[in-house]
Order: structure tokens, then C-alpha cells, then sequence
């Protein structure tokens, strides 16, 4: 049976995570990219270990639409994944996220995401180069 699981990224700007539900809808992402893999692991493995000192809250913007932030040790750790017209709608994410959290699996893998490139030949270099990163950083 599918359960939550952390996913880790590479948009370019660091390495991030986020969590999953077992039907693949997103329940929250890092606050903040890490340099490396085995740092964005760290902190994953932090969040699940000391989910319950984590100190949640909901915030709304100026137009109106909430969202939920989580912080460990000071340190904001998480964040909503989108804006939500309704409290309670954040509310109820936020507390899918706390459940999902505690008991999510994470498996070490980082998926890559190029940003948009005009040629096939910019898309093959870009991705040459992610790639001689990989090597470089194992």
C-alpha cells in the first residue's frame, strides 16, 4: 500500500524536499533550499524525528488567502504548498501535513527539474551539466 513520502528536488537553486500523500497531491515543501542532498536529508530526518516540538502556525496575506508555516528550534522548517481562500481549508492542510510528517518514508533520490531552454541542444547541455553535478557532489 502507497503511503506519504518526502521527495527531493533540483530546481536550480539548491536541493529541496517535499511531501506527498499517497495519492501524489503535495502536502508542504521546505522553507528554504540546502546545498547538498545529505543536508536536505538532515533536515527531513529532523522534521520527522522532533514533529512534535514543531510549532505551527497560519498566516493570511493581504488578499485575503492563508497559508501555514512550521519551524523547529526557531528555524522555519516548512511551508503550505499553496494559498487557501479558507482558514479552515488551511487548517485541515496543515494538520495532514502533521499526520503525514510523523510516519512519511524518504528515499535519497533527487529529481531534477531544467528550467526552460529554446533549443534541444541547450535542453542536452543543461542536462549534461546537472549530471557532471551529480558525480561531482557523490
Amino acid at each position: 500500500m502507497a503511503s506519504s513520502r518526502f521527495q527531493f528536488f533540483d530546481r536550480g537553486r539548491g536541493i529541496e524536499w517535499r511531501l506527498v500523500s499517497a495519492n501524489n497531491r503535495e502536502l508542504g515543501r521546505a522553507a528554504r533550499s540546502y546545498p547538498l542532498l545529505p543536508d536536505t536529508v538532515a533536515a527531513v530526518d529532523a522534521l520527522r524525528a522532533e514533529a512534535d516540538a514543531a510549532v505551527h502556525w497560519l498566516e493570511q496575506d493581504e488578499s485575503g488567502r492563508w497559508r501555514w508555516k512550521a519551524s523547529l528550534r526557531g528555524e522555519v522548517v516548512a511551508a503550505a504548498s499553496r494559498d487557501y481562500l479558507r482558514r479552515a481549508e488551511c487548517e485541515a492542510a496543515l494538520g495532514l501535513f502533521r499526520d503525514a510528517a510523523r510516519t512519511a518514508t524518504a528515499q535519497p533520490v533527487v529529481h531534477r527539474f531544467l528550467p526552460a531552454v529554446g533549443t534541444p541542444a541547450r535542453a542536452q547541455e543543461l542536462l549534461d551539466t546537472a549530471r557532471r553535478r551529480v558525480r561531482v557532489q557523490s
